[in-house]
């Protein structure tokens, strides 16, 4: 199990990422901008000695954002993380801060689905993985028994995605932090869409409404290459549009459709603040173990 500390246990290095996130917007770019790159994530990590697990949640947090407040959650947890202390231990606390303790947690969201088990599982894995090495298989098993239980059921996915991504060794594969993140915004969206009265079944109605729009325009414009879309791109989306407006399902699916995806942002956007603010605290609280 890899124990190396966090920015190799020098000061500088933490203090040297810090400064060029301030000053190379090259930097910021390449590790939390578009396009998504894997070498990028690794480059990162070896050159300011944090590990690649950091580097991929951290990018997935900061969701491609660059505002005040994000640049000042990346600054506060590069910050909070003390040289020498596990990058990987911080984030296998996270996850079981996540599990128990977030105001969005995963312990209830399990309670009476059919893989309460598996996942009680995984979670003792991780937090064995606090103190031994965990084995490939051990995880292997782990995610397979996981995914026997869950079986077909469609409406539990994303939540039986979430507690699989937490099944994998973060040295071995560090992106599975992210997967972690992506899967549990994905959870609390999708739970909030069906709050607000906007389940799958309308979105796909949704869907087949515009896919339907989109057909007849393409015949009544005659339109057969992407010379004729290019050319007639305007009036394409000037019939789209009137067609929907037009059709009363249609115009009312898409009004509330827009307010939903508008509801549904604002909640992750509260997750998000909340999940941030768990792994500082995290961070902090590995720093006051190794400094205690």
């Amino acid at each position: 199990m890899n124990r190396s500390g966090a920015f190799r246990d020098k000061p500088a290095l933490q203090k040297l990422l810090l400064q060029d996130l301030k000053s190379d917007d090259n930097l910021w770019q390449r590790w939390f901008g578009l396009p998504f790159n894997h070498a990028n994530m690794k480059e990162i990590a070896e050159k300011y000695g944090v590990d690649a697990a950091l580097v991929y949640l951290m990018r997935e947090l900061v969701h491609a954002g660059d505002t005040p407040e994000v640049r000042q959650f990346v600054d506060d947890l590069i910050s909070a993380i003390v040289p020498g202390t596990s990058v990987l231990d911080i984030i296998r606390r996270w996850y079981i801060w996540g599990w128990h303790d977030a105001p969005s947690n995963i312990r209830d969201r399990i309670e009476g689905t059919a893989f309460r088990t598996e996942a009680a599982t995984i979670l003792g894995l991780v937090e064995q993985s606090l103190t031994e090495t965990v084995t490939a298989k051990a995880w292997r098993n782990a995610r397979s028994a996981l995914s026997k239980a869950s079986g077909e059921a469609a409406d539990q996915e994303p939540l039986s995605d979430l507690i699989s991504s937490m099944a994998w060794d973060l040295e071995q594969a560090p992106g599975a932090s992210a997967d972690v993140a992506s899967s549990w915004g994905k959870v609390v969206a999708d739970e909030a869409m069906l709050r607000l009265d906007w389940p799958p079944e309308r979105q796909k109605r949704l869907q087949t409404l515009a896919l339907d729009a989109q057909k007849r325009v393409v015949e009544e414009l005659g339109i057969k290459s992407r010379e004729d879309s290019a050319r007639l791109r305007t009036e394409f989306k000037a019939r789209f549009d009137a067609i929907l407006a037009g059709d009363d399902e249609s115009a009312s699916l898409l009004a509330r459709s827009a307010a939903v995806a508008q509801a549904r942002e604002e909640r992750r956007q509260d997750w998000l603040i909340d999940i941030r603010k768990g792994i500082i605290d995290e961070a902090g609280a590995a720093a006051a173990a190794l400094t205690g």
